[in-house]
């Protein structure tokens, strides 16, 4: 198949499942945009690239401002027009896409001019997060924006070849009567982390030597998006109340507050840092005592913290702040990798931090278990068959042409 993979923010794990697309036979073009401020996957072409993968890193024409609403609205329509031009000059069977909704109307718009089969791969339900969102600033804002959304996702999923949802949760929502999907065409995938990306580090490696000053004490690290739907007092709260050094790798409005915060209170040993580097993140991640995630409560029925996934692929012990039925909180209580507490219940988040680093063997243990977790659950050609194969059916109910998918299962299983 001719593929365009489509992930708006240039996670690391999209890339992986873009490569093995490529090497298993089929042209792939990885698409993503460069100005969103994210930490990224590999998503340049590299040398040692397959040479059925290309890909595109888009920079837009109107500046993108991610806490600005008007501002990021322009600079995603501004965005999503540049988008449609690459892939109408590309061309493509399927297209396998993760975007913010009003990217995605768009290019769905374009498949189906085209006839491009289109599968949509939900990351977070948008209607959801933007509701929520706007509901903290006005009620009336909330709601009004939530129901518009509402049907304009409602929409754009239903009229998708296929769905991809990334947890049992959002498979339940959408069995909603009012969501009007229907629910053979959506398949459950969890994400992963590129274990090719994070090995294994040793603690005291020449980066983190370099770059994490504790003063003796217990490291806990905290990396990737720390925004409106996290909590950051949290973060201050662990540095109060515990002797740890606390390093917080992200960027963004409440980054900048956090760190604020805590000059004002003179928390020494609160460092906040930008995003490092791809090639530095395994070393970053091997410096941890403790590795940290935190989503508010009303958030986790929208989102699930993905970063728990590159903890786990670290060997890093986890403790959460996360509703138990999200599916980030699962996945820890599943491999046994860490202790998790409700976001509403801080002293208990402070007493699991506390017996973690009271404990050496358990989180070594607990460290053990995660990577273990991750390498039988992570294995991308697995994953990567899963995907083809309902990248294969959304293009053979697109063109209306003969069902290739068990010449698609056969080749892979003789590969193996």
């Amino acid at each position: 198949m001719r593929l365009i993979i489509h992930d708006y923010a240039g996670h690391a794990f999209t890339a992986q499942l873009a490569r093995r697309l490529a090497e298993i036979g089929h042209n792939v073009l990885y698409i993503s945009f460069a100005d969103f401020g994210t930490p990224k996957g590999r998503v340049d072409r590299e040398e040692r690239d397959p040479p059925a993968f290309r890909t595109r890193s888009i920079r837009g024409t109107v500046p993108f401002n991610k806490e600005n609403l008007l501002m990021r609205w322009r600079a995603e329509r501004a965005y999503a027009r540049m988008v449609c031009t690459v892939i109408e000059a590309e061309g493509a069977d399927v297209i396998l896409s993760t975007a913010p909704i009003e990217v995605q109307c768009r290019i769905q718009d374009l498949c189906k001019q085209k006839r491009i089969a289109f599968v949509a791969w939900v990351q977070d339900i948008h209607s959801e997060a933007i509701k929520s969102v706007l509901s903290r600033r006005a009620a009336v804002l909330g709601w009004s924006a939530g129901r518009y959304y509402r049907r304009l996702e409602s929409r754009f999923l239903a009229r998708s070849d296929r769905v991809i949802v990334i947890s049992e949760d959002f498979r339940n929502v959408l069995s909603r009567g009012d969501w009007n999907i229907p629910l053979d065409a959506v398949e459950v995938i969890h994400n992963w982390a590129n274990l090719d990306e994070i090995p294994l580090l040793p603690k005291e490696n020449e980066w983190a030597k370099e770059h994490i000053s504790s003063d003796g004490l217990p490291v806990i690290i905290y990396s990737g998006t720390l925004a409106r739907k996290h909590d950051p007092s949290l973060i201050m709260e662990i540095a109060r109340n515990l002797p740890v050094a606390i390093f917080v790798f992200s960027e963004g409005a409440a980054v900048e507050s956090l760190r604020s915060a805590g000059k004002m209170e003179g928390l020494n040993n609160l460092h906040v840092r930008p995003w490092i580097a791809q090639q530095d993140f395994p070393r970053m991640l091997a410096a941890a005592d403790v590795a940290l995630a935190i989503i508010e409560q009303d958030a986790a029925t929208y989102s699930v913290p993905s970063k728990i996934l590159s903890y786990m692929a670290a060997g890093k012990p986890i403790v959460a702040s996360i509703p138990h039925d999200n599916l980030a909180a699962i996945k820890i209580a599943e491999a046994n990798a860490g202790l998790v507490s409700d976001p509403t219940d801080r002293p208990r988040l402070i007493d699991n931090l506390g017996k973690l680093l009271r404990d050496e063997g358990l989180r070594v243990q607990l460290g053990r278990n995660a990577r273990g977790y991750a390498e039988s659950m992570f294995d991308v050609a697995e994953i990567a068959i899963r995907f083809e194969a309902i990248l294969m059916e959304a293009s053979v109910k697109r063109s209306g042409t003969k069902d290739t998918r068990s010449y698609g299962r056969s080749k892979r299983e003789s590969e193996r």
